[in-house]
């Protein structure tokens, strides 16, 4: 069945199942799973319900948002500092402080060379469609926050969503699932001098064999052209992985694959991620979901699946995309399925022979005796260099507002 998104408010969507699967048979958790951080307190001044993946600074301290909660009610952004395994958690700013502030960040933040944060807010702003914002810090570790494009909610885009990129000229490129033509823009943010910063739309989706609402993002590549995916539109309109290849100052869109709702899946709503070699690997959501690779060959792709979930004892709906080990083996993050139907956390082993394998390293529960866990992770999973992995649930622990977590396969 698909997927369908409701609006907790008139600013603010959130995707969200329709129906439940039915519990899956136990399985054992095969990897160790730390619960970092219980988001949530009991008036919320932490925050709440955390949707992206952390991000680490160069010491592999986690930075992370959360949508709701906070000293204002407009989310956080937080900072987990490690100390040989202790981490400690402060929150480093509170959005709605300011008059039209932004406010639910559901995307992943990213670190420039100065050690700046950059992130978006889904809601908030001059206009109400969301935010491209700025974290700077000073000497005696307070941060200000910065707001560096305050969308209008028509042909530049509404509702920012998904990973943000930044090019080597410090500019920024992202992804609105609104505004445009209505169906989401690629966008494009550049600083003029000035502290100011000019904002350009590269496409504007059509719900046609363009594609239409490009949840995931983008991500740059050697070259410094852009790849993301879309949840719908498309020959099929089952969505698409795109291409936006740079000529000077100039964009020029490219859809390398379509996806047809057969084996390739259908529904990508992460982000693109690139090995070594240059392929793409990435998710789908629909029908419980997949794990697939992208391989340029000559002037095109070919598009391979390397594992589908089977709806029964597998993972179910990877909104999210992957990350990659040394090694080659992808994991993820999914929202449903496992022993308990609360998500997982999965590996995906690719095979030269062409057959993947695919574990679930942990399952989340509710845990209501014993240890407190989280559920339902709706963003990805990030790795450090011992290949221990982090992510966020949007639900569980104390007060079910959700967890920060560490699983060392």
């Amino acid at each position: 069945m698909p997927l369908k998104f409701l609006a907790a408010s008139c600013r603010i969507v959130i995707l969200v199942p329709i129906l439940f699967a039915p519990a899956a048979r136990a399985q054992p958790n095969i990897a160790s799973e730390q619960v970092l951080y219980l988001l949530g307190d009991s008036d919320l001044d932490s925050g709440a319900v955390p949707i992206p993946a952390p991000t680490f600074d160069n010491a592999g301290n986690l930075y992370g948002s959360t949508t709701v909660g906070g000293i204002y009610g407009g989310g956080t952004i937080f900072e987990l500092i490690n100390s040989n395994g202790t981490w400690t958690f402060s929150v480093l700013y509170n959005f709605g402080s300011i008059p039209d502030d932004g406010a639910y960040s559901a995307s992943p933040l990213i670190f420039d060379a100065s050690g700046n944060l950059y992130g978006t807010t889904q809601s908030g702003g001059d206009h109400g469609y969301g935010t491209v914002f700025e974290l700077t810090s000073n000497q005696s570790g307070e941060w200000t926050e910065k707001q560096l494009y305050s969308f209008q909610g028509g042909t530049d885009g509404a509702f920012p969503q998904g990973n943000i990129a930044l090019d080597s000229g410090g500019k920024i490129y992202g992804t609105t699932i609104s505004g445009g033509d209505a169906y989401g823009t690629v966008f494009e943010l550049a600083p003029t001098g000035g502290g100011a910063w000019h904002e350009r739309v590269l496409h504007a989706f059509t719900t046609g064999r363009d594609g239409a609402e490009p949840w995931g993002g983008v991500t740059l590549d050697s070259s410094g052209n852009l790849f993301g995916t879309t949840s719908g539109g498309g020959a099929d309109g089952y969505g698409v992985v795109f291409e936006f290849v740079r000529s000077g100052n100039e964009w020029q869109e490219r859809v390398i694959h379509s996806f047809t709702n057969a084996e390739d899946g259908s529904q990508p709503f992460g982000n693109l991620i690139f090995d070594s070699p240059g392929n793409l690997y990435g998710t789908t959501a629909q029908d419980s979901g997949s794990v697939f690779e992208m391989t340029p060959v000559s002037s095109s792709w070919r598009f391979r699946t390397l594992y589908k979930f089977s709806g029964e004892t597998d993972p179910i709906l990877p909104y999210d995309g992957v990350v990659r080990d040394s090694r080659g083996n992808l994991y993820g993050t999914s929202y449903l399925g496992g022993a308990n139907n609360l998500g997982t956390v999965f590996e995906v082993s690719p095979s030269n022979s062409g057959k993947s394998t695919m574990q679930i390293l942990h399952n989340f529960s509710y845990n209501i005796i014993g240890p407190l866990d989280g559920y339902y992770p709706k963003g990805g999973l990030i790795l450090d260099p011992s290949g221990n992995l982090y992510g966020t649930t949007y639900q569980g622990g104390y007060h079910n507002q959700g967890t920060v977590f560490e699983v060392t396969p």
